[in-house]
């Protein structure tokens, strides 16, 4: 069905992305993911006896929208690496190259001493970090005239889904 193969093109899409810019981490996730036989984000289906499949590497993707900010914490997922992109975007959904308008919005990884100064950013920016690990957060934002907003997301892999795994597979 059309939903099904959108989500597979996103995940062999983010697939790519990740192996790409960190391969080291991305090969870590994908064997963490085959040796706990966990699902992949884009997987609709769960089969029990093959469950592997050569472009998994999360098992979740979560994503925010609208002058999103946090506290700095540590994430409770899995100790893994996690793909985390910020895209500036319109309202109408479309990246906005030019004319970004959204102020703040800072991504800050504190334990590491690095500030991601992501209003001067033109265009998508990615980071892969262990978020088990670093504490990190992203300061508040706005948009001056509401016309534009930033797309966070993050794909990570779940500890309550690796401990559910756990369970059904024992």
């Amino acid at each position: 069905d059309e939903e099904a193969a959108g989500f597979m093109k996103m995940g062999f899409f983010l697939s790519r992305v990740f192996q790409e810019i960190a391969s080291g981490a991305y090969e870590s996730c994908k064997s963490y993911l085959k040796e706990h036989s966990l699902p992949s984000l884009s997987q609709m289906n769960f089969n029990q006896k093959d469950n592997y499949c050569p472009d998994n590497f999360s098992s979740a993707i979560t994503y925010t929208i609208n002058d999103f900010s946090n506290k700095a914490h540590v994430d409770n997922d899995s100790d893994n690496w996690t793909l985390i992109g910020f895209i500036p975007i319109r309202q109408n959904g479309k990246i906005a190259y030019k004319d970004f308008d959204v102020e703040g919005g800072e991504f800050v990884i504190r334990d590491l001493q690095v500030f991601i100064d992501l209003p001067r950013v033109e265009g998508i920016t990615l980071v892969v970090l262990k978020t088990s690990e670093l504490k990190h957060q992203t300061l508040p934002s706005k948009s001056t005239s509401d016309l534009c907003t930033r797309f966070g997301f993050s794909c990570q892999i779940s500890k309550t889904m690796t401990n559910t795994m756990e369970k059904f597979h024992n």
